[in-house]
C-alpha cells in the first residue's frame, strides 16, 4: 500500500489586518485544516502553514526567491499578493476589503503563469476583480459573516446606562472605524440637526481609526458653548474594555454611510443583531443592501429626516425597516464561509 500524498497549502498575510479581513484569513485557514482525503481524494493528507509578510513589498520580494514548489496551492491576502510573483501553483487572492491598485498590478503578472482566483468580501469587490480581467467564473464572493451574533441582541439598558444615557435617549450609532471616507461626519451632522429641537439625539462611536481626531474638532465645531450635554460618545473613552459589537445593544439605530472603501464586518454584524438601519446609496451598499434601507440623497438633512422618521409613532416606518432587517439577519446566518471556503478549496486541489 503507497504512503498518502501530502498536500500543503500555503497562506500569505500582511502584517495587520483590520477585522473582517482577519475573519475572512481566518475562515479560509480553518476550513483548509479541516479538509481530509475524503473531501480532496482518498489519498491524500491536507496540512496548511501560515506565513506573514513582515515588511510589504521588500519582503515580499525576499519571498520571490523561496520555492512555493512544495506547495499545492497558495492563498495571498492583500499586498502579500506581491510574494507570489512567478509561482505556478494555484493562487487564491484576498483583498484588504478592496482590491488596490498595486494587488491589481501583482495579479496580472501572476495570471501569466498560475491559475488564478479571487474571493471577494463584497459584490463590489467582485466587481473590481472582474474589471480588472479575472473572470467571473474565477471570482467567489465569501462575506466575512464568521463571529456574527447569533440572534438579534436587543437593547440593553445597563449598558446605555454606563455610557451615559438615559432610557428616553435616541443613540445613533455610526458602524465601523472611523476613517476619511467612512462617513461618520455626515452621520454626526445629522444628529446635530435633529438635536437642536430634541436634546434626546445623541451620537455613539466605537472611538477607533484614524479620523477620531477630526471628528472630535467637528463634533466641538457644531455642538457649541450652549449644549449642556454632550452631543457625542466615545465607547473607547467611556468604556475601553468594551467590545464594539457590544455598542449594537445600546443603539436604537445604526447609521452606515460609507463615501469609499469601508470595511464590511460591521455593517454584517449590525444586520445580523437586527438593528434598525439606515444607509446611503453608493457603489459599495447598493449590492449589499435592499434599496428600502438606502437613502439616495447623501446630505446632513435627508439623513436626519430618515432617523427622524424611525423615531416618529406609531413606529410604522421602524417596524418596517426591522422586518427588512430581520429577513437580510436569516439570509446572513444561513451563509457559512467555512463551507464556502471548503467547497473553494475542494475545486482549487481538484
Amino acid at each position: 500500500m503507497s504512503p498518502p500524498r501530502s498536500v500543503h497549502l500555503l497562506q500569505l498575510l500582511p502584517p495587520r489586518l483590520d477585522d473582517q479581513t482577519a475573519s475572512l484569513a481566518d475562515s479560509a485557514f480553518y476550513s483548509a485544516t479541516s479538509l481530509s482525503g475524503d473531501n480532496v481524494d482518498a489519498d491524500s493528507e491536507v496540512s496548511v502553514d501560515r506565513r506573514t509578510v513582515l515588511r510589504g513589498l521588500w519582503d515580499a520580494a525576499r519571498l520571490r526567491s523561496v520555492s512555493f514548489d512544495y506547495a499545492a496551492a497558495l492563498h495571498a491576502v492583500g499586498p502579500a499578493v506581491w510574494a507570489c510573483i512567478g509561482v505556478r501553483v494555484p493562487l487564491v487572492y484576498s483583498p484588504l476589503v478592496l482590491p488596490t491598485r498595486s494587488d491589481l498590478a501583482a495579479l496580472r503578472l501572476i495570471s501569466r503563469n498560475a491559475p488564478l482566483v479571487g474571493v471577494a468580501p463584497s459584490p463590489h469587490s467582485a466587481a473590481m476583480l472582474r474589471q480588472r480581467g479575472i473572470r467571473w467564473s474565477r471570482i467567489h464572493v465569501i462575506p466575512p459573516t464568521a463571529a456574527l451574533p447569533p440572534r438579534r441582541l436587543g437593547r440593553n439598558d445597563v449598558l446605555r446606562e454606563r455610557l451615559g444615557y438615559s432610557p428616553s435617549d435616541r443613540v445613533v450609532l455610526a458602524l465601523g472605524d472611523c476613517t476619511r471616507t467612512s462617513g461618520h461626519d455626515l452621520a454626526l451632522w445629522s444628529v446635530a440637526i435633529l438635536a437642536l429641537t430634541d436634546l434626546r439625539w445623541k451620537f455613539l462611536v466605537t472611538g477607533a481609526g484614524p479620523g477620531m481626531d477630526r471628528l472630535h474638532r467637528f463634533a466641538a465645531a457644531i455642538a457649541g458653548d450652549a449644549r449642556s450635554t454632550p452631543l457625542m460618545t466615545v465607547a473607547r473613552e467611556e468604556l475601553p474594555d468594551l467590545r464594539p459589537d457590544h455598542l449594537l445593544s445600546a443603539c436604537d439605530v445604526a447609521v452606515y454611510a460609507p463615501s469609499g472603501p469601508a470595511q464590511h464586518q460591521p455593517l454584517l454584524r449590525a444586520l445580523a443583531a437586527e438593528v434598525p438601519l439606515v444607509s446611503t446609496r453608493t457603489p459599495i451598499t447598493t449590492p449589499l443592501l435592499p434599496d428600502s434601507l438606502l437613502l439616495d440623497d447623501p446630505r446632513p438633512r435627508a439623513l436626519a429626516r430618515r432617523l427622524a422618521e424611525l423615531a416618529i409613532p406609531p413606529a410604522t416606518a421602524l417596524q418596517g425597516n426591522l422586518e427588512i432587517v430581520a429577513g437580510m439577519a436569516a439570509r446572513l446566518r444561513q451563509q457559512d464561509p467555512a463551507i464556502l471556503w471548503a467547497t473553494l478549496w475542494q475545486t482549487v486541489l481538484a
